[in-house]
């Protein structure tokens, strides 16, 4: 009966564990919407979860279209970032966040790229979000491996919204 009990709780747990972040990405993405500045400047931080370095861009955001760029070093990377407003970066995650998306080798071999982001309260923009890979070991199709897999790689990102000011 403890078992049952145990099991049923560590289920539970793993659904909303996979649900919540889900939920979470869309609930600020429309709060976001609702409560965006028509202007803002923006500054973030990129960077993949490899070794390569991280850049920067600066922009100024009117009716969430690209303004003016302040700063790029975004554009001197091999990445090439363009540079983006807060929809863009909801744009850029929305597919990992909301759908069960697996790594370039499958979900048997990578596992599913999961979404992690903490939002700002007041507007809903994330503060940080990135993406990279995970075992879904409860699985059970990764524990039928019956195909090699290939070793395509797969660089998960991460950006961080340093500022964003209102403007008049």
């Amino acid at each position: 009966m403890v078992g049952g009990v145990l099991l049923s709780l560590s289920i539970a747990t793993l659904i909303y564990q996979r649900v919540a972040p889900s939920q979470q990405f869309k609930h600020a993405q429309q709060h976001w919407n609702t409560h965006k500045p028509d202007r803002y400047r923006l500054m973030v931080k990129y960077q993949t979860l490899s070794d390569l370095p991280g850049c920067e861009q600066a922009v100024e955001v009117q009716q969430e279209a690209i303004a003016r760029v302040l700063q790029d070093t975004c554009q001197n990377q091999l990445n090439l970032v363009p540079p983006m407003t807060v929809s863009d970066i909801f744009v850029r995650f929305y597919p990992q966040a909301t759908e069960q998306t697996c790594g370039p080798n499958g979900c048997q071999c990578d596992g599913v790229i999961r979404v992690h982001a903490t939002y700002d309260h007041q507007l809903g923009y994330p503060r940080q979000i990135e993406s990279r890979l995970e075992r879904d070991w409860f699985n059970p199709l990764h524990w039928q491996l019956n195909h090699p897999c290939t070793s395509i790689g797969f660089i998960g990102e991460r950006i961080e919204v340093v500022s964003l000011e209102s403007l008049p």
